[in-house]
């Protein structure tokens, strides 16, 4: 079994070596066959050269790069690029438990894909009011006007590479809004999916906007009106 983890990452040269190494040795520990995927997007720092850098040191560790900033790309890049059979979507920054990796394959074996939830009862969550607030709204929306089961679309997930290689062509969202259409796709095409409790220490200064949240909301019934 192989895994492939992808991380997109956005000015992170403060903590992307580091982190790297960390992750990697998380996997070497539990003896989890891996590649490393990290999808520049948009830094004006020099994440770029250190993810090369890494890289040139292991080649578990893969590069790709976009010009610009998206969450969104990134991940599409990651996923469309993953040879693993088994593909896990996990922070840089590592506010998710790292277990949450080990955990998710290990219970994935009768499911297509396992969905954490920052709103999950059983998850353990320290996070700023506002991040807080503003997720809870943003999926109340989305289980509104999607029907999309989950309390939350916007944390880490795993899938089974095949299933998930199937249904991308047919995401055509590439901005934020890009896992919400992933997993309504998902759900049209009947993967069997878990949604799943995780711990979360986010203490990273909230960057949200009134303007920016008012943004998103707008792409989502755009959204809703194209799908």
């Amino acid at each position: 079994m192989k895994v492939s983890v992808v991380t997109p990452v956005n000015n992170e040269e403060k903590i992307l070596e580091e982190n790297v190494r960390i992750i990697s040795k998380y996997l070497d520990d539990n003896g989890i066959d891996f590649e490393h995927i990290l999808v520049e997007n948009g830094s004006t720092d020099n994440t770029l050269e250190i993810a090369r850098k890494i890289s040139a040191r292991d080649s578990r560790i893969k590069v790709f790069q976009i010009p610009y900033r998206s969450l969104g790309m990134g991940l599409r890049t990651g996923f469309q690029n993953a040879r693993g059979d088994f593909v896990v979507w996990y922070p840089i920054d590592m506010a998710i438990k790292i277990d949450y990796i080990k955990d998710s394959l290990r219970d994935i074996k009768d499911y297509d894909a396992v969905i954490a939830s920052k709103d999950h009862p059983k998850t353990r969550l320290k996070r700023p009011f506002l991040r807080k607030l503003s997720s809870k709204i943003y999926n109340l929306l989305i289980r509104i006007l999607f029907g999309i089961p989950f309390s939350d679309t916007q944390c880490v997930k795993t899938f089974r590479r095949e299933p998930l290689q199937k249904i991308l062509p047919e995401v055509k969202t590439n901005d934020i809004n890009f896992e919400v259409e992933l997993l309504y796709r998902a759900q049209k095409r009947g993967l069997k999916m878990i949604e799943y409790p995780v711990e979360i220490h986010d203490t990273r200064k909230s960057k949200v906007r009134p303007l920016d949240f008012i943004k998103t909301a707008l792409k989502l019934f755009l959204l809703r009106l194209r799908v």
